[in-house]
């Protein structure tokens, strides 16, 4: 169904926008094309190379576990705050995250819930009502119990998780520092040469 004309001072506009229209239609549908074209002459191009590839990854996803291996093995070298250790050949880090593991939801918002139920923080004199680690929903506040002390958090039924991850940075040359730097060097040498 066509859309009934727009008033007439309004007209040359709306031609504008139909004519932009077009331009942006025709640009996506040939970018389209021109990433399906591109995407066909990769495949020819990687094709006659997916053996090598292959065993690249293979070499890769061995390599990686006997990093981490040797990593688990001495981790005297990953000590210090940052947990990574550099190398001429990239990086490699350990990173800990924690989370909150809620053994019984229900128990716990009970006792949450109950009109009489804060913590008492030693540490800092403050008694925090236990409707602080609730949400308007009813449900657990895991972002506030997060500060809790394990013990305390252990009444509750609630279990903190910790767990490790560990990855691998190849080394590689940053392209836009390397012409950052070559743009800089041409430009000290041009300007010895004309003193």
């Amino acid at each position: 169904m066509l859309k009934p004309d727009p008033l007439p001072d309004s007209k040359a506009a709306y031609r504008q926008f139909c004519d932009l229209m077009s331009v942006y239609s025709e640009s996506s549908h040939s970018l389209d094309q021109l990433q399906n074209q591109t995407n066909a002459r990769l495949l020819k191009i990687v094709e006659p190379r997916t053996d090598e590839y292959a065993t690249l990854q293979t070499s890769m996803t061995e390599a990686l576990a006997d990093i981490k291996r040797l990593a688990v093995e001495h981790s005297e070298w990953f000590s210090g705050k940052s947990k990574t250790l550099t190398t001429p050949y990239g990086k490699a880090a350990f990173r800990s995250t924690s989370s909150l593991k809620v053994e019984d939801e229900a128990k716990t918002l009970e006792i949450l819930s109950a009109p009489e139920a804060a913590f008492y923080i030693q540490e800092t004199g403050a008694v925090l009502p236990f409707a602080d680690f609730l949400r308007v929903t009813t449900s657990l506040n895991l972002e506030a119990l997060e500060r809790l002390d394990d013990s305390l958090l252990a009444r509750l039924g609630i279990t903190r998780v910790t767990e490790e991850s560990f990855t691998v940075t190849a080394a590689k040359v940053d392209m836009g520092k390397a012409v950052k730097e070559a743009a800089k060097a041409q430009e000290n040498n041009s300007g010895k040469a004309v003193a």
